[in-house]
């Protein structure tokens, strides 16, 4: 294969209604970073950022918010910035947080980026970085407990959407 081929695709996220809202842009984070090892990282990313907008979030064209999950690495480095801020989500996962990765995301969130939290699991309120948490369908708490959380995310502004959902009846 190509070394210097990433695929990506797109999984759609719905809202209640079962509109599509968003998508989940889905890529090889290892393929990219085999792609950024080599001799200018930074341009390799630059490549990969104009492929990615052009070939995965232009096309969407109708206001469509597009999540792209980032990785420690792209995010330590500085490449989230070369990045649009108009109509894409940043996503991080919570198992990844620490302080030094929570003060660039700060810095991101600063400067306008939206940033996500995937994976949350519930442990606090989440840092202030956070616009959204996406929460797996099999670590939501109990019924009597979401409405408590739901009201704890909106009085903080975060929005929340449940992952991993198969089925009509989850």
């Amino acid at each position: 294969g190509n070394s210097n081929t990433v695929f990506i695709s797109r999984r759609p996220i719905y809202n209640r209604s079962g509109a599509v809202c968003a998508y989940e842009l889905v890529y090889d984070c290892e393929a990219l970073t085999r792609m950024l090892a080599r001799k200018d990282p930074k341009a390799a990313f630059e490549t990969f950022s104009n492929t990615f907008l052009k070939g995965a979030v232009e096309p969407l064209g109708d206001g469509t918010t597009a999540f792209i999950r980032m990785s420690r690495a792209f995010i330590l480095q500085n490449y989230c910035k070369s990045l649009t801020k108009h109509g894409i989500v940043l996503e991080v996962s919570q198992l990844e947080l620490d302080d030094v990765l929570n003060s660039y995301l700060t810095e991101l969130r600063t400067a306008g980026y939206t940033i996500a939290l995937d994976d949350f699991d519930f442990s606090g309120r989440p840092p202030d970085f956070v616009n959204t948490v996406k929460i797996p369908f099999e670590k939501l708490p109990p019924p009597n407990d979401i409405s408590q959380m739901l009201s704890m995310l909106k009085q903080a502004k975060i929005k929340a959407i449940v992952t991993e959902v198969e089925s009509h009846e989850q």
